[in-house]
Order: C-alpha cells, then structure tokens, then sequence
C-alpha cells in the first residue's frame, strides 16, 4: 500500500510539475485520472488535498512555473480537476448504495405481500377475506411506490357495487358520493385502454376521473392498472396517485402491475370474485 501510494505521489508530482509550466487540457485531464486513481488506492480527500500541497511548496521551492499569481491559478485548477473525479466516483458509489438499498426495499414489501396473498386460508371464504386482502395490496402498492394515496376496487353486482381497500384508510369514504361514478369511469377507461394507464406529475386527468380527491381539481400523478382474471376479464382496478414530485414512472408502474398481478392470482385461487 505504501509503495502503491509512492508511485502516486511520484505520478501526481511529475503531473503537476508539468502543467505549472504548460497548463493546458491535457495536464488537466491527467489531474482527472490521478483524481480516480487516488480513489482506487483508498486515499481520502484531506490526503489528496495534503499531497497537493505538499508538492506545490517543494516545486514552488525549486522554482517550477514564472508569476505567483498564474502559478497558484493553475495549481488550484489541478486541484479541483483532482478533486472533482473523487467527487463523481463517490456519488457514484453513493448512488448505487442508495438503490441497492431502495431494490431490497422493493424486494422485502413484495415478499411481505406475497407471503400474505399466498396464505392457504385466504382460499377458506373469498368474500371475507376479500376486503382485507384489498386493504393490505392498497397500503403495500402506496408504500412501494411512495405516492401519498391509493384505491383497490373490485366490481361488484350486489350491495355495496365495489369491494375496496385504501390508503389511507379513510379515503373511499372521503371520496362521498363521487366514488360510485369515478369507480366506473376508471374500469371503464382500463377496459378500453386494455393495460395500465399513467399520466405525470401535474398533468391534467381525464374528466371521467377527475375528482378522485375531495373538492376535485388535478391531482400530481395517476396511475391505474387493471386487476384481471387469468381469462382476461377485467375484475378491478389499482389506483395509486398524489406524489411529492415527478412520478408515476415506469418503475412504478412496473411494480403496481406485479402487485395486481399477484392479487389477481389470490382472487382467482380462491374461485369466487366479488359479485
């Protein structure tokens, strides 16, 4: 490790000696590398930093470059050539961290899920059990796609028309007497679209579903993915809508779909769908 950083050092001097005397693109390019390979070798800032400065006194010393002023210029772009490849190999490594971490996150509320939806006594009474089984596929599909609300529903021909669950809880019966016609205008636009349906932050919904909160008016992303029978009947909806920012995305999308999917499979096992 120590001869490893002695050829650093040697390389990293030998660089910038150079570009004191001819600063230019290519010495600037070469202070990049080093900036990585400074990484490579586990060396930290404040090191790297330290380095640079301890060989600037010594060339200065010896009286590498001409005037002060273009000698401390140029030695400090070097510098931040340096330090800017450090800056982009660590929030690179920060970056994968943080959605490694977001995949086991996915990964963990999925198997949670599916360890539920797959418990045989989910098949004993179907219409029992139905409305929890909504409940719990609404609160993970909210979870894992951090959206603040999201509706489960399942078409109905008796009393009440829809079995539901939410997230919040409260929110079907916040929704008041619009439910019942918003409820039907989605499965009826899941039915023609024949797949999901994902609009962005601050886009305006289509009419049919546009007072989805209390009081009406746009909503910061919708996304709606139809829940389907083996046989391609369309059986009920996902909704999943209000984000801090940008959203839905493809991700989301993509991880709702297997949500309905595996319901649609707990629904379909227990051989009885509401209605």
């Amino acid at each position: 490790m120590i001869r490893r950083h002695l050829m650093l050092r040697n390389a990293y001097e030998a660089a910038l000696e150079l570009h004191l005397r001819e600063p230019g693109e290519q010495t600037l390019l070469v202070a990049y590398e080093l900036g990585r390979r400074a990484v490579a070798e586990e060396l930290g800032v404040l090191e790297l930093v330290q380095l640079h400065s301890d060989l600037l006194v010594d060339l200065v010393a010896r009286g590498t470059g001409g005037d002060p002023a273009e000698v401390v210029g140029a030695a400090g772009a070097f510098l931040t050539e340096s330090l800017a490849s450090v800056e982009m190999v660590r929030r690179g490594f920060r970056d994968a961290q943080a959605e490694a971490a977001l995949e086991r996150r996915h990964a963990a509320t999925i198997r949670r899920l599916s360890s539920f939806l797959a418990d045989a006594s989910l098949a004993s009474d179907a219409r029992a059990t139905l409305p929890e089984v909504l409940q719990l596929v609404a609160e993970h599909a909210r979870e894992l796609v951090d959206a603040a609300c999201c509706i489960v529903g399942m078409r109905s021909d008796q009393s009440p028309p829809w079995v539901t669950g939410a997230s919040p809880a409260p929110l079907v019966e916040l929704l008041g007497d619009h439910r019942h016609a918003q409820f039907l205008a989605v499965h009826a636009l899941l039915h023609e679209r024949d797949g999901p349906v994902r609009l962005g932050a601050e886009l305006e919904l289509p009419p049919a579903v546009v007072r989805l909160l209390p009081g009406g008016g746009g909503i910061r992303g919708w996304l709606a993915v139809p829940v389907k029978a083996l046989d391609g009947r369309l059986l009920g909806w996902i909704q999943v809508f209000e984000w801090e920012g940008d959203g839905p995305g493809e991700l989301d999308e993509a991880l709702v779909v297997h949500i309905a999917e595996m319901a649609a499979a707990t629904i379909e096992r227990a051989g009885r769908y509401p209605g």
